[in-house]
């Protein structure tokens, strides 16, 4: 049977989500982990790929599992994931269906980029960019609007083997007195295109927003 698996993740200590050789990924140890509780080796596929250091909220993957398993109640397997996951992975939702292919399932993503301004607070570090000052709003809305109007990216992430075409929102949002937000919602996404857009939305002083400050928040089917 087809599982679809609903995933949280801390991204920092991770070489990103697609298997690596000789580093720690999270698909990586998602197959490491359900392939030893199945005992039958077991390929994962993601909705997505997150680069390295970049963390998930609402990831889903997908995977078989042995009918036996399969017919488990849908809390015993959680439990169970969750007992033999890495603490920095969480399964948060499952669901046994007849056949589902992550990927090709996927009809949207979202991101949030989260930054925030004035005084260093380490209680955010972990998943936010620090500023060094307010960034203008209005013309970080203005470029915001820009970049939604636009569909063909391949000027900004230049790959001759990827279709440029995205279709994509942004918001920007100002919380709790010193925080934005960038939510970023897509048919697609090239490769660092969230964080290369955010570095230019926000004038940051690189080419590309650092990955700490950016979640993978839901992915629409």
């Amino acid at each position: 049977m087809h599982v679809k698996l609903t995933l949280s993740y801390v991204g920092t200590n991770f070489r990103g989500f697609q298997t690596l050789a000789g580093a720690r990924t999270i698909q990586g140890e998602l197959e490491r982990a359900i392939s030893a509780y199945s005992g039958t080796k077991t390929a994962v596929v993601a909705a997505g790929r997150t680069d390295a250091g970049v963390h998930a909220n609402g990831q889903v993957v997908g995977f078989l599992l042995p009918q036996n398993l399969a017919q488990l109640p849908t809390e015993s397997l959680l439990r169970d994931l969750n007992n033999i996951f890495p603490p920095d992975i969480r399964a948060k939702k499952i669901e046994i269906m007849d056949k589902f292919n992550a990927r090709q399932a996927a009809k949207s993503k979202t991101y949030i980029y989260k930054t925030y301004f004035g005084k260093p607070d380490r209680s955010r570090d972990l998943f936010y960019l620090r500023l060094l000052q307010k960034p203008n709003i209005t013309n970080a809305r203005t470029l915001a609007k820009q970049f939604s109007e636009t569909s063909n990216f391949s000027h900004l992430c230049p790959d001759p083997d990827r279709n440029p075409i995205c279709n994509i929102s942004i918001d920007i949002s100002q919380r709790n007195g010193d925080e934005i937000w960038l939510t970023f919602i897509g048919d697609r996404f090239l490769k660092h295109m969230v964080r290369i857009l955010t570095a230019k939305i926000l004038c940051l002083n690189t080419t590309i927003a650092p990955p700490r400050g950016l979640t993978l928040e839901n992915v629409g089917f």
